[in-house]
């Protein structure tokens, strides 16, 4: 059975999925993971492939949550995004 923390995780990617389906995103690929990293949600608008990292938390939890993508957490993203692109 998932940690609580994990079905928050997975609730806010669902709803992120389902916000961007609503502005015109086609998802593409969903909880894509490899060594180098993770990406949540992979989209396509227009032209553009979209890589979005979704960030939840318990509502009346004060955080930003660009503070919670460090520089590390940066690159993996980008190596993971790296890695989508060369499969696909």
């Amino acid at each position: 059975m998932p940690t609580l923390k994990r079905q928050l995780g997975d609730l806010g990617e669902e709803i992120a999925a389902n916000y961007l389906k609503k502005l015109g995103y086609q998802i593409l690929d969903r909880n894509y993971r490899k060594k180098c990293g993770e990406l949540d949600i992979v989209t396509r608008f227009k032209k553009d492939i979209v890589f979005a990292e979704v960030k939840s938390q318990r509502e009346g939890t004060k955080f930003f949550p660009a503070q919670n993508v460090t520089y590390f957490k940066q690159q993996r993203l980008i190596r993971a995004a790296r890695s989508w692109l060369l499969e696909n």
